[in-house]
């Protein structure tokens, strides 16, 4: 798993207590594989940060 912060003080702030967007796409499970990215958005269109992961099973 690997997040990123794009979001400044200042950003995080603004969004305060708001309702945030988040942005989720998967892929398709495939040879015991699959994996996720999530974006957060603030209301007013910043992206604040991304997330991916990757997860194997059996």
């Amino acid at each position: 798993m690997a997040s990123y912060i794009y979001a400044s003080e200042e950003d995080l702030a603004a969004a305060g207590n708001d309702f945030l967007l988040l942005r989720v796409t998967g892929a398709t499970v495939r040879n015991s594989a699959t994996d996720g990215r999530v974006e957060v958005w603030s209301q007013s269109g910043i992206l604040l940060a991304t997330s991916s992961q990757i997860g194997f099973f059996r």
